[in-house]
């Protein structure tokens, strides 16, 4: 009888001790603050001008690295622009602590959210006029993207707008540029979007 009594606890023993060990699963983890990964400053042009608005729901598959590796709308937003731009900003942008399985080992997972695409009042334009959005950023050696500055040119004069892309909320990284040796330099880049308008010959 007792051996049955010392045999029964030793198997609640090792239960005990395995049920201890083993970890909650745990879901991507986003890095840094997901408002930051789409802003207003980032409403594709064509979507601006044709007033259009709307929610994105999506899902995105996160790998081992944390890296997003797919994305797929699970609410459109209405606007094809819109939910093809929510994707293209957070596969590029969004970065995780990868999912864990109960052992503790990353594994891939799933995670999904929102994005809201509404108009600020200072983005409606009264009607279209020559606009020209400059967006100016420097690469390091190592891929540290930093000194983001836009600005916006238009009829009443230039301003800088806040918030600019691809920094603070882009990819913390991007491939450096290489001089003709191979070696790692620092660059400069500059994006320059421009908008003419013409008359039309009668």
């Amino acid at each position: 009888m007792n051996s049955i009594r010392f045999l029964a606890a030793c198997v609640a023993f090792v239960v005990v001790q395995q049920n201890a060990s083993a970890a909650e699963p745990q879901s991507p983890k986003p890095m840094g603050n997901p408002g930051e990964w789409v802003t207003t400053h980032d409403y594709p042009s064509e979507a601006l001008r044709n007033e259009q608005e709307g929610t994105v729901a999506f899902r995105i598959q996160v790998g081992t690295d944390g890296v997003p590796s797919g994305c797929e709308v699970t609410m459109s937003s209405g606007s094809a622009l819109l939910d093809s731009a929510t994707c293209d900003l957070i596969q590029s942008r969004a970065r995780f602590s990868p999912a864990m399985d109960g052992q503790g080992r990353a594994v891939v997972g799933t995670y999904s959210n929102s994005v809201r695409w509404t108009i600020p009042d200072d983005l409606v334009p009264a009607s279209i006029s020559p606009t020209t959005q400059v967006l100016a950023f420097v690469v390091d050696e190592q891929g540290n993207v930093t000194n983001c500055r836009q600005s916006i040119t238009t009829p009443s004069g230039t301003r800088e707008l806040p918030g600019a892309g691809p920094c603070p909320g882009g990819p913390p990284k991007m491939a450096p540029f290489k001089d003709k040796s191979g070696k790692p330099v620092k660059r400069q880049v500059q994006v320059t979007t421009k908008i003419e308008v013409f008359d039309v010959a009668p």
